[in-house]
């Protein structure tokens, strides 16, 4: 049984699944970047702000 032989359904189901999985990722990645970017944001202002 290869990948090819099944129906479209499940092959667009497992499209679907690795999709939302992406996404999720993608969420995550942003949500600790934006973290990230906040938090260097305020040390270079509290750094820049004091010299």
């Amino acid at each position: 049984m290869s990948y090819f032989d099944r129906g479209p359904e499940e092959t667009y189901a497992d499209v679907r699944k690795i999709g939302t999985r992406v996404t999720l990722v993608f969420k995550n990645v942003n949500a600790k970047a934006i973290k990230i970017g906040l938090i260097f944001g305020v040390l270079f202002y509290a750094v820049f702000s004091f010299v």
